[in-house]
């Protein structure tokens, strides 16, 4: 018989595999060795590393921020101060015109003689008497058309900033209109004769201005708005090129051109011919001055660019027929849109010419206005536009503004013409101020040059646009 041990088997039998971990058991053991080797203080000093570069980055990039913000404060002051430095040089080269051209007023003996007698008609709403005399009038332009030319100018500015002038820029085939300094299609002319002739662009952009009521602040106040507008192309020399200056705005890149026509009954034709010279004649310097100085001394507008007349005759006495050739500024061309002005004129219409007949004006220029057309509206704000109607016990007063909007809107549900009147912008009461470099830049106490002091102005502002009535109005949206 034979007998097995029951062990040998099991002696030769392989061993049985261990079985697998598990896998929490997988990671313990793998960061067993770190651990062993690095230990618990090992990792506070790597968690406390990690943690101090992160605060050094967090700081770093805080730092970068601030200083970015404060370059770009910097940067925003730097721009402010430019832009007021280049309204003041605008200004200033404004004034400068009016300086050269009434300095013998300004400096006479008689100056605020005359100037008080012109206060005291202006108080009194005795504007026959403050305006008929040519003396009255030359001291009237040296005291109060540079503030008032600097307002207008500015507001026509932000107008052109607002697109709002954009469809009163026309290409003229007339090129006469443009490049000639002359026109005798007018009753007095004022234009400067001296001119030195230029290259115009086939068909250049021109604005044609009606001014009623206009004068000396009228064609300075059009004359510096073209000038800023224009890329300075005729000022160069052939071979001059571009300056930094002429880049002040990069939205006007083209050469503006305009046509402004002043009717006024007073005989401003002795004034305003040597305002117009001025605006178009650099100011003499010597042979030896710097090419910077020559630069420095330009015209407010070269001769080619400006096109003026005058019409000294009284807008109320024209009729429907009188004012339609103006509309196409004595050429024919009522179709084209033009701008149309009221500056200071109108509250002066209503007190000495009555409601009645200012009313009937207004639908007479309304009847013949081409669709498209601008009518602009500056006066003096609040109590100082008021009219007074009836007698002394019943006598009422309406604000200007009132009375306008009345007329001028009433032609939406009464067309004249086949013309209506939109109202665009409203402005009650706003201010114009001179420039003052003190008032905007640290340290810098620089300010605007002329012999008289004069004050910032408060006016109110009205736009309106010329409509074609058989053109359904658009409904306003809620």
């Amino acid at each position: 018989m034979n007998s097995t041990n029951p062990f040998t088997k099991l002696e030769k039998a392989p061993p049985k595999p261990a079985a697998a971990p598990s896998q929490p058991q997988k990671l313990k053991r793998e960061k067993e060795p770190l651990a062993s080797k690095t230990g618990a203080g090992g990792i506070s000093s790597k968690l406390a590393s990690l943690r101090t570069t992160a605060i050094n980055t967090n700081s770093s990039k805080l730092q970068l921020k601030k200083r970015d913000t404060t370059q770009e404060k910097e940067q925003r002051k730097q721009a402010q101060r430019d832009a007021v430095d280049r309204r003041q040089r605008q200004q200033q080269q404004v004034l400068n015109v009016f300086k050269a051209s009434f300095g013998a007023v300004l400096n006479a003996h008689a100056f605020e003689a005359t100037l008080q007698a012109v206060k005291q008609a202006l108080f009194e709403r005795d504007f026959a008497r403050a305006f008929c005399d040519p003396e009255h009038l030359a001291v009237y332009a040296a005291r109060w058309s540079p503030t008032r030319a600097l307002c207008y100018a500015s507001i026509l500015g932000s107008l052109h900033h607002q697109h709002l002038l954009e469809g009163l820029f026309c290409a003229d085939d007339d090129e006469d209109d443009v490049t000639t300094a002359n026109d005798t299609t007018t009753t007095t002319t004022t234009e400067d004769t001296n001119t030195t002739p230029t290259t115009t662009p086939p068909n250049p952009k021109k604005l044609n201005v009606l001014s009623i009521g206009g004068g000396p602040a009228e064609l300075a106040a059009f004359a510096a708005f073209l000038g800023t507008q224009t890329r300075a192309r005729a000022w160069r020399e052939p071979n001059e090129p571009k300056r930094a200056a002429d880049d002040d705005d990069p939205e006007t890149d083209t050469d503006l051109f305009g046509r402004i026509t002043l009717l006024d009954s007073a005989p401003w034709a002795s004034v305003i011919a040597p305002l117009r010279s001025s605006l178009t004649t650099a100011p003499p310097l010597s042979k030896y001055a710097s090419a910077a100085a020559r630069q420095a001394m330009r015209p407010v507008i070269p001769a080619s660019n400006l096109v003026s007349s005058f019409i000294q005759h009284d807008a109320l006495d024209l009729g429907r027929e009188g004012l339609s050739p103006l509309m196409g500024m004595g050429k024919g061309k009522g179709d084209k849109p033009l701008l149309i002005t009221l500056l200071f004129t109108l509250n002066e219409l209503f007190t000495s010419s009555g409601i009645g007949k200012t009313t009937a004006f207004l639908l007479d220029l309304t009847s013949v206005v081409p669709a498209g057309s601008l009518l602009l509206v500056v006066d003096s704000p609040g109590s100082y536009s008021e009219t007074s109607v009836g007698k002394a016990a019943a006598r009422k007063k309406y604000p200007m503004h009132w009375l306008l909007d009345r007329i001028m809107l009433g032609t939406q549900a009464e067309p004249v013409g086949g013309r209506r009147w939109a109202k665009l912008q409203a402005h009650d009461s706003e201010w114009f101020r001179l420039a003052d470099t003190n008032t905007y830049s640290e340290g810098d106490t620089n300010s605007l040059d002329y012999p008289i002091g004069l004050e910032n102005m408060r006016y109110q502002m009205h736009l309106y646009r010329a409509e074609d009535a058989s053109v359904p109005i658009k409904p306003t949206a809620e």
